[in-house]
């Protein structure tokens, strides 16, 4: 870092970012009296894939604090969306063996992060291209999200399980 420069160390960072994970997991519940699901699952993909894009933006510029700052903002995005609301949402307007695979859907997407995530950093795309790359898939299921998920809020447990029946 250049003389008189403000930097954070990969431990600190590393604070920051689980404290911001915690108070995101507390605090989650709470927009879901106000808004739909739908409506958070949209514009938490939204907000997540466009604080991807800036994250990469800033690994390529070695911008450290920035970069915290984005990874938090993508972080408390994920806390009041995906997180939490892909499970519930699932559970809402899945039945018996639907449901199953719902689960198995979402537990092979987290695999399958786990698994390709090192390959990635590590590849040509470097990094800053992982951001990207992922920033540009999350802003596809923003735009799937507003085309063909339903809206449960409001509806009675019969009607959100109707939602998706032939």
């Amino acid at each position: 870092a250049e003389k008189g420069a403000i930097s954070i160390t990969a431990k600190q960072g590393s604070y920051i970012v689980g404290c911001v994970n915690w108070a995101g997991a507390i605090l989650s519940p709470i927009p879901l009296v106000y808004f739909g699901r739908k409506t958070l699952l949209f514009w938490g993909h939204l907000s997540m894939g466009v604080s991807l894009v800036v994250v990469g933006v800033f690994q390529i510029y070695e911008m450290s604090i920035p970069l915290i700052i984005a990874l938090c903002w993508f972080i408390t995005s994920f806390q009041f969306s995906q997180g939490p609301i892909a499970w519930m949402y699932a559970a809402e307007v899945a039945v018996d063996t639907a449901l199953g695979l719902c689960v198995l859907a979402l537990f092979l997407s987290l695999l399958e992060k786990a698994i390709t995530m090192e390959f990635m950093v590590h590849s040509a795309m470097g990094p800053e291209g992982m951001f990207f790359l992922l920033g540009g898939i999350t802003l596809v299921g923003a735009a799937f999200i507003a085309i063909y998920v339903k809206e449960t809020k409001g509806l009675t447990d019969l009607e959100k399980k109707s939602l998706y029946t032939p």
